[in-house]
């Protein structure tokens, strides 16, 4: 994967970071997967109960993009976290901070250690031989029986780095890609399954 030049982060404001539109109603879409869970329907699955956990007891959330902009379904971390700062509601008890680390995440470890976050959330594309779109949460220390797409640092070494360093909690959502093409876009199926997430988990934390 060609490196490309990093991404300034965003805290929460009101200024957009991503130019793609929410559907108004989100398609039908296969069930999601949580790892470890079974299947998941609608906002009542693993991969929402463990996000609705983070939010109940979480003080300062870090959202953690991974993947290149460039290579069609590797961007839909970005994709996520850009989304992910429009959708979910404000707190005065809960601060959260985006940033979209690209292909090298690696250079926003200085900024990402200084706000000290108590949960750390990284999206980025991950292969798990399922249907594209499908969404599991992966456990930090079963990192390596999934294969992520190509970064410039190993997602492990990210992780055991800031579990290190800051003691936050770690969660890794990942989503199957359908396509990795060079200069594409996100695949229409990836594209409406990151709408449906987002628009659930924005019903379910509201």
């Amino acid at each position: 994967m060609n490196p490309v030049a990093p991404c300034h982060c965003e805290e929460r404001s009101d200024k957009a970071i991503s130019t793609s539109p929410h559907p108004s109603t989100p398609p039908s879409l296969p069930p999601l997967i949580g790892e470890g869970r079974g299947e998941v329907g609608g906002s009542e699955g693993g991969v929402f109960d463990a996000l609705a956990a983070i939010w109940q007891t979480a003080r300062r959330i870090a959202f953690l993009g991974v993947g290149s902009p460039l290579r069609a379904d590797d961007s839909v971390g970005l994709y996520l976290v850009a989304e992910f700062e429009q959708a979910l509601p404000a707190s005065p008890h809960r601060e959260l901070r985006f940033y979209l680390g690209e292909s090298a995440p690696e250079n926003f470890t200085g900024v990402i250690r200084e706000f000290a976050p108590t949960h750390l959330i990284i999206c980025d594309a991950a292969k798990m031989d399922a249907s594209p779109g499908t969404f599991a949460i992966i456990e930090p220390e079963k990192i390596g029986g999934v294969s992520f797409t190509t970064h410039t640092l190993p997602l492990k070494i990210l992780v055991d780095y800031f579990i290190a360093t800051t003691g936050c909690q770690v969660t890794i959502i990942g989503v199957q890609p359908k396509s990795l093409d060079f200069a594409h876009p996100l695949s229409p199926e990836v594209k409406a399954a990151a709408d449906r997430f987002v628009h659930d988990l924005k019903k379910r934390l509201s």
